[in-house]
């Protein structure tokens, strides 16, 4: 594992992996996370990590890099992955964005070589411990993101809610 982020001027994402079908609440989630990641680095923040799971992850990937491009050219994206190969088993789809946007990524960072039981965690660990700021979409407080967002929260790391419990 890499280690050289900077806490006080890194972001991380956590979601949920199923995302509002298209339309009005998917637009909604699209603008609502510009203007955070626009509201984060207007306060300093420069690096923002997601987890390179399907769904809200590669959303936020997919934001910053269209930002990058388009207004805020100092914005990283690091991928903190679970493990390698952790996507095996995605739809074709979701595979193709997410090699898409590894191209474009500056950063990947691997917390375990192998799956293992705890790797998902692990990861969320990590990128919690290396920030000062979560931007979460969590609709429900059981899961991944619930844990991540409590793991946060007791490590006294700010978080904007996208959409509350």
């Amino acid at each position: 594992m890499n280690n050289i982020l900077k806490k006080d001027t890194t972001c991380l994402f956590t979601g949920h992996r199923t995302l509002p079908s298209k339309g009005r609440d998917l637009d909604w989630l699209e603008q609502e996370l510009k203007k955070e990641i626009r509201a984060a680095y207007d306060r300093g923040y420069r690096t923002f990590l997601s987890g390179g799971a399907a769904g809200f992850d590669l959303l936020c990937a997919m934001t910053v890099i269209n930002l990058r491009q388009s207004e805020l050219p100092e914005l990283r994206l690091v991928f903190a992955l679970p493990c390698y190969n952790h996507y095996k088993s995605w739809d074709k789809n979701d595979k193709m964005l997410f090699a898409h946007l590894l191209e474009r990524t500056d950063e990947v960072v691997y917390v375990s070589e192998d799956y293992t039981q705890g790797c998902m965690h692990k990861r969320n660990r990590y990128m919690v411990d290396n920030s000062s700021l979560c931007i979460a979409y969590c609709t429900k407080s059981t899961g991944g993101t619930a844990y991540t967002v409590n793991y946060a929260q007791k490590n006294g790391v700010s978080t904007r809610w996208l959409s509350l419990i």
